[in-house]
């Protein structure tokens, strides 16, 4: 096993000479597949917190929005996510 940067990642695999494990969002590219592992062993989870006494209290809905609309818009380039989440029933 070995570690490199994502651009000679995705080169490696792109010729056939990897295999890499990303996240379910990694963009559609020519000459990769991604596809899920059985089962969904694996998950992720992001976290939002605040300290309800602070200024960043009253931003704390915005910031999740836009965090949700961002998460849409990557997982929305993804055609393997997005086939995943429609056969799951994720809304």
């Amino acid at each position: 096993m070995y570690e490199t940067d994502t651009s000679s990642l995705v080169h490696l695999a792109q010729v056939g000479r990897a295999v890499g494990l990303c996240r379910a969002t990694f963009p559609t590219l020519p000459g990769i597949a991604t596809v899920p592992l059985l089962g969904t062993p694996l998950s992720w989870r992001h976290l939002l917190g605040w300290h309800g006494r602070t200024q960043g209290a009253d931003a704390a809905a915005t910031v999740l929005a836009q965090a949700r609309m961002a998460h849409a818009g990557v997982a929305a380039r993804s055609d393997s996510y997005t086939r995943w989440l429609a056969a799951h029933h994720v809304p």
